[in-house]
């Protein structure tokens, strides 16, 4: 069975994308990256410019484009790109409302093509908004970044309640697979203290919190201007094996 991860944060700016791309490209077997964020920001780490792809998640989902003409194969794994347009899928909605399912538009895009791969990574917005229920929608399984800073913790818990709403009205299979903790500062008992309560928090409510932790590290940053994974782009980076780490959490995770 395929595991369709989404990735998703209400708060923007605490690894997501970076997590969902890296983690993509390090899962093992055939992967599918699907990006429905509008800031294309998952494309570009890719070393994809989407803003002027005329075939992408959007023209997908409103049933302008096949998903044959939108993927793109790169070396590091398959990528259904986004960029500006999809902000104007709502309204595209508004008019198709008889012929377009809103909730369910990218479960539907994908599900023929689901045998295909062993795993899809979904980035999310930083939103709660219909993108990412559609994302919620469509997974298996979701994966919470949590940066390891005091205010943090809010956001995920508003991301929770998304899931739990999401599973009780439209797909009582989802699970949360777990939280990981990101943008660690080593340099400061602050992160060290938020990860430590939030996993004494979240383990008690039967959250998993990933053994793996992502660091801070400059890295993570430099790596979309060279159009690759952080993975990719800084080998021999100590810091690159953490998503080595959490990509064999996810292949064991259940078994």
């Amino acid at each position: 069975m395929t595991k369709i991860i989404a990735i998703a944060s209400r708060k923007g700016g605490v690894g997501k994308t970076t997590t969902a791309v890296n983690l993509a490209s390090a899962l093992p077997g055939r992967v599918l990256l699907v990006e429905i964020d509008p800031q294309g920001n998952a494309s570009t780490s890719l070393g994809i410019e989407s803003d002027d792809l005329k075939n992408t998640i959007f023209s997908m989902l409103i049933g302008e484009s096949e998903f044959k003409d939108t993927v793109i194969h790169t070396k590091y794994c398959d990528l259904l790109p986004a960029n500006d347009d999809l902000s104007d899928l709502d309204m595209i909605l508004i008019l198709n409302r008889d012929k377009i399912n809103p909730v369910t538009m990218l479960k539907d895009a994908l599900k023929p093509f689901l045998a295909d791969y062993d795993y899809i990574v979904i980035d999310c917005p930083p939103s709660k908004g219909l993108l990412t229920i559609n994302a919620l929608v469509a997974s298996t399984d979701v994966i919470i970044p949590l940066q390891c800073e005091y205010l943090a913790a809010k956001g995920v818990n508003k991301i929770i309640d998304a899931v739990q709403k999401t599973k009780e009205l439209y797909n009582p299979q989802l699970n949360i697979m777990g939280i990981v903790g990101t943008i660690y500062d080593t340099r400061t008992s602050l992160s060290g203290l938020v990860l430590q309560e939030a996993r004494r928090y979240f383990e008690q409510h039967n959250i998993k919190v990933f053994d793996t932790i992502i660091y801070k590290c400059v890295r993570f940053a430099e790596s979309p201007m060279k159009g690759m994974p952080t993975i990719d782009a800084f080998p021999e980076h100590d810091i690159v094996q953490l998503y080595h780490k959490l990509a064999k959490e996810v292949v064991d995770y259940g078994k």
